[in-house]
C-alpha cells in the first residue's frame, strides 16, 4: 500500500516519511491518478509493476532530497510547471528543476513565486521551450531580489510585446524591426527569437558607438535614413514594453544573450536528476542526512512531530 511505498522511498533518501506522506495526500486530493502518483503499469499483483522510480511521488522525493527542500514545495512547483508544459513528461521537468536549483540562488518556493506571478496559462501560450524558460529564469534570478517581481516583469514583457498594436507602439516596433507575430498575424513567433532581436539592438548600438540607423518615413511619405542614439532606442523600447517590463528589456543590454544562456544551459542540462543523485549520495553530508531521516522515521510512531523536530535539531548540532 501507499504507506509501504513511502517508507521504502524514505529508507533510501534523506527525507521524512511524514512529510512525503502529507505531500502524497495533497497529490491525491488534487486528483492525481494512482497511475501517475505511483507509476503503476500493467498487472498490479506483480510488485515490480506497482511502483516506478519515475513516478510523480518518487521524482518529488528525489528533488526534495537533492535540494534539502520540503516535498510540498517541490510538488507545488512541479504542478504549476506541468500545467505550463503539459506535453513535457514529469521526469524531464524534474531533471530541469535539479539543474535550475544548481544554476540559481532561488529555492523551489521562490521559483514557485516566479511561476505563479507569470501564470501557467501565460507560459503555455508564450511559445517558449521549458529549457529556454529555465534559462531565462536563471538569468532573471541574478537581477531581481523578489522572484514575484521578476515573474511580473516577464509576464508584462510578454503581454506588451504581444499586444503592441497601438499606432505608437507598433510604429516603434516597425522602426526597430521587432515583431512577435508571423506574417499572417495568427501565431506568436518564438519568445527567444524576440529576446535575441532586442539583444541584437543593444549589440548594434555598442558596435556603432551608441547609434543605429533605420529607415523611416518623412512627412512626404518617403523612406529616409534616420540616426537614433541609445536614449532614443531605450525610449522606444520603454514605449513598447511599459514600465513593469522595461527592466527586463534593460536585462538584454550588454553581453551576447545566446552565449550567456548557453552557460546556464550547461548547468541546467548537464546531467539527469538520477545521475546527480548518484554522485551526491557518495558524500559524507548526504549519508549524515540519510542517517538522520532514518532515525526520525524510526521514531515516527513513538514521538509526535514536535519531538521529532527537536531531535532533528539536536542531530544537526552534533
Amino acid at each position: 500500500g501507499m504507506n509501504e511505498i513511502i517508507k521504502e522511498i524514505s529508507r533510501t533518501l534523506p527525507i521524512m516519511a511524514s512529510e512525503l506522506s502529507d505531500t502524497a495526500l495533497q497529490m491525491a486530493r488534487a486528483n492525481v491518478s494512482a497511475k501517475d502518483l505511483f507509476g503503476i503499469k500493467g498487472d498490479t499483483s506483480n510488485k515490480e509493476n506497482f511502483f516506478s522510480q519515475n513516478s510523480l511521488l518518487s521524482l518529488t522525493a528525489k528533488l526534495a532530497a537533492y535540494t534539502s527542500e520540503a516535498p510540498q514545495a517541490v510538488y507545488n512547483l512541479t504542478k504549476k510547471l506541468k500545467e505550463a508544459f503539459p506535453e513535457v513528461d514529469s521526469k524531464k521537468i524534474a531533471d530541469l528543476l535539479s539543474g535550475a536549483a544548481d544554476a540559481t540562488q532561488w529555492s523551489f518556493s521562490q521559483m514557485g513565486q516566479f511561476v505563479s506571478a507569470i501564470g501557467s496559462g501565460t507560459i503555455k501560450n508564450t511559445n517558449i521551450s521549458p529549457d529556454d524558460f529555465f534559462g531565462v529564469m536563471a538569468l532573471q534570478s541574478l537581477g531581481w531580489a523578489r522572484p514575484s517581481d521578476a515573474g511580473t516583469s516577464f509576464k508584462t514583457f510578454n503581454q506588451f510585446s504581444k499586444n503592441a498594436k497601438s499606432v505608437k507602439s507598433q510604429g516603434f516596433m516597425d522602426v526597430l524591426g521587432l515583431d512577435r507575430w508571423n506574417d499572417q498575424g495568427t501565431d506568436l513567433k518564438n519568445f527567444m527569437d524576440y529576446l535575441y532581436q532586442l539583444n541584437g539592438l543593444y549589440k548594434e548600438l555598442d558596435k556603432n558607438g551608441g547609434k543605429i540607423v533605420r529607415k523611416v518615413k518623412n512627412k512626404k511619405g518617403d523612406l529616409v535614413n534616420q540616426t537614433f542614439n541609445k536614449k532614443d532606442v531605450e525610449g522606444m523600447i520603454y514605449g513598447i514594453l511599459g514600465s513593469d517590463a522595461s527592466r527586463m528589456g534593460n536585462m538584454l543590454d550588454g553581453d551576447n544573450l545566446k552565449e550567456t544562456l548557453n552557460v546556464f544551459d550547461k548547468y541546467i542540462n548537464t546531467a539527469s536528476l538520477d545521475q546527480k543523485m548518484s554522485i551526491r549520495s557518495q558524500s559524507t553530508l548526504y549519508q549524515f542526512h540519510l542517517l538522520r531521516s532514518e532515525l526520525e522515521n524510526a521514531f515516527l510512531e513513538i514521538f509526535d512531530k514536535e519531538t521529532i523536530n527537536y531531535i532533528g535539531e539536536q542531530l544537526t548540532n552534533i
